[in-house]
């Protein structure tokens, strides 16, 4: 998995002809986070609906095109080989049992981290309904492996989008859906150290009144950058 230029999608995950069926989902789900360097970008865009992306399946692979702001796009290859297996959760499952979801155990076992991490941390050890009321959304998970290394790509899908991308990847991917409890996460959690944890003390403080509003949000863009 790997961020990439447009002129290089057909090199890295092949060419789809012309008269060639075309798999693709378009303006169904919002990408969430797990590539750092877009991450970057997208911080303060979380519970932003400001981007509907398109997952397209090429013969190698599958290319995630996410737009930015100003119109600019963002492309991510997938090759198969990386492809591990992939699952979606509703909003309940990740707010209601945080600890046993599939984004709680990989924020846990170090899958998360950088900006997604935090936020993800934040949003889901907070334990504030209203806060889960104002996320209210499902979440595909898309696991991937490389170098022996593990990844995970998060996107956002409104209630009513949900069936049509399970059915969606169900039909290009039906031999890599896994349902959330069958997902075994390692935990690097040891090993790996995430801002995530930072931002949570910051949280407790502001929450026991030590640290004001203004220097919560001061001290969290900080570890954000």
């Amino acid at each position: 998995m790997k961020r990439i230029e447009k002129s290089l999608i057909d090199t890295e995950l092949g060419s789809v002809g012309f008269f060639s069926p075309k798999e693709i989902l378009i303006s169904k789900l919002n990408y969430f986070g797990g590539l750092e360097e877009i991450d970057n970008k997208l911080t303060d865009s979380i519970f932003k609906d400001e981007s509907l992306d398109i997952l397209e399946v090429r013969p190698n692979g599958l290319l995630v095109e996410i737009s930015m702001a100003l119109f600019k796009k963002e492309y991510i290859a997938i090759p198969s080989e990386e492809f591990k297996f992939w699952t979606i959760e509703s909003d309940s499952e990740l707010f209601q049992n945080k600890d046993k979801s599939v984004v709680g155990r990989a924020l846990l076992g170090g899958l998360l981290l950088g900006p997604i991490g935090a936020i993800v941390g934040g949003i889901s050890g907070v334990g504030d309904k209203k806060v889960a009321s104002k996320f209210n959304k499902a979440i595909l998970s898309i696991f991937c492996e490389s170098d022996n290394k593990e990844n995970v790509l998060l996107f956002s899908v409104e209630p009513k989008n949900k069936d049509i991308v399970f059915n969606w990847l169900m039909k290009s991917y039906s031999t890599k859906y896994k349902k959330p409890e069958e997902i075994n996460i390692k935990d690097d959690s040891s090993t790996t150290s995430s801002v995530a944890d930072e931002i949570l003390k910051l949280k407790k403080l502001l929450d026991d009144e030590i640290l004001t509003q203004e220097e919560f949000e001061s001290q969290k863009k900080k570890l954000l950058s």
